[in-house]
């Protein structure tokens, strides 16, 4: 009878390589499981661990930086004498000549303006734009309307116009503050500008224009204004509230 077995095989079944345990001692618990065990009682040293692309990032304290100041404008274009024309004393009547009609010559602008003073006044102020050291840009943009005013009061109103033109648009981003983008230029000197640079440029449709911006301009901030203000109402009745009920 022809054995089941093939020739020269062995006699011993063979077992699927999944089923050989390990040889270990009864109840020792898996290789694997101890190493884990003896990993986990193992002090570990206080090295620190490299970051890589795939580890993420810990939180590291930083100090507080306050934001860098906006760098200042320059206004030096303001400031050529070649931009203001000198007033000639001709045009004016043989009595105001006289040195009684004249202000001291040491009369301050605000004391001139007070006086009504106003030709001395664009003098003076013409001379304090071109004089160093060179004034900071709320006194610049003062005594340029200053100038500008004073001239057309005393009907220099070409001048005036002339003059206007070396702010060039003012509505440039270039007038507008870093934080808060409104305008730095004062709202009186716009609207004269807007005026005067009609007149200097022989287009009256440009000051309709401008005249018509800085009204939606001067809206915008009273809106913005007023809700400022309802906000602040509320806040201040929801705390008033809180201390009736506390």
């Amino acid at each position: 009878m022809a054995s089941p077995l093939p020739s020269g095989g062995s006699s011993t079944p063979k077992r699927h390589s999944r089923n050989i345990s390990i040889n270990r001692a009864p109840g020792a618990p898996p290789a694997q499981e101890t190493v884990t065990a003896e990993a986990a009682n193992t002090p570990v040293p206080n090295t620190p661990v490299p970051n890589t692309p795939f580890s993420p990032e810990r939180p590291v304290a930083e100090i507080a930086k306050a934001p860098r100041p906006a760098p200042a404008k320059d206004f030096s274009y303001l400031l050529r004498p070649e931009i203001y024309h000198p007033l000639s004393q001709l045009d004016l009547p043989p009595p105001f000549r006289t040195p009684i009609h004249q202000p001291a010559p040491s009369a301050s602008l605000s004391t001139l303006l007070s006086h009504h003073n106003f030709r001395s006044a664009a003098t003076a102020s013409g001379l304090r734009l071109c004089t160093l050291p060179p004034p900071p840009p709320a006194e610049l943009f003062s005594l340029i309307y200053t100038r500008l005013a004073c001239l057309t009061l005393i009907n220099h109103l070409p001048f005036a116009a002339e003059e206007s033109k070396a702010l060039q648009d003012i509505k440039s981003p270039f007038y507008k503050d870093e934080i808060s983008k409104k305008n730095t230029l004062p709202w009186e000197l716009r609207v004269l500008v807007v005026r005067l640079q009609g007149v200097g440029y022989g287009d009256e449709r440009r000051g309709v224009g401008g005249y018509y911006e800085l009204a939606r301009e001067a809206r915008a901030e009273i809106k913005e204004a007023s809700d400022e203000e309802g906000r602040g109402d509320v806040e201040r009745e929801t705390k008033r509230a809180g201390s009736v009920c506390g």
